[in-house]
């Protein structure tokens, strides 16, 4: 194993990684006290909530993406149906305006970020390189309407999928990585 149990869930539960980054990435407040959730999202005052526990999203039903606060108990129970359960809390993101097709994911090796296709790592994803010290994870970013690069997502490499990358490259650079090392 590359990562300790306890590198896996600084970057596997997003509360771990937000507080490196929270300039990075779209408002978050997490809570593990889900009793009154609807009221405390009234109190946010936000347009609309993007909801996950501290790992993943409702990619299906009714998905993830709150228009109402009054939504969050029938998202909370399709999350509990679909996934079994909630892990950790709930992590309720404040809505942007992201252009989906944009969506990366990068990889971050021994501190140094490695891009799919072999062009330049943007400078957001070597920010967060800079910021969060663990021995690898995967680095989702997305670019808003109005041109800024935002994090979506850290994620552990481990159990990360390699969207936008082809093996021989992901291969590529743990040879690289072993190279380093000899």
């Amino acid at each position: 194993m590359f990562t300790t149990p306890e590198q896996y869930v600084a970057a596997h539960y997003l509360p771990n990684w937000y507080s490196l980054i929270p300039d990075l990435t779209p408002e978050t407040v997490c809570f593990t006290e889900l009793e009154g959730i609807q009221d405390k999202l009234k109190k946010l005052g936000w347009d609309g909530f993007f909801v996950k526990d501290f790992v993943k999203s409702l990619k299906t039903s009714l998905g993830s993406r709150l228009e109402h606060a009054d939504a969050i108990d029938v998202l909370m129970a399709e999350m509990e149906k679909f996934r079994g359960r909630i892990e950790g809390g709930l992590c309720v993101r404040r809505l942007e305006d992201f252009r989906p097709e944009t969506e990366q994911r990068f990889f971050v090796l021994s501190g140094v970020p490695h891009s799919p296709i072999g062009e330049a790592v943007p400078e957001l994803v070597r920010l967060v390189a800079e910021k969060v010290h663990l021995p690898f994870y995967s680095v989702d970013i997305i670019q808003r309407t109005d041109g800024v690069w935002r994090v979506v997502e850290i994620g552990d490499g481990q159990v990360s999928d390699l969207i936008g990358w082809d093996t021989e490259t992901f291969v590529n650079v743990w040879k690289a990585e072993q190279r380093d090392k000899i």
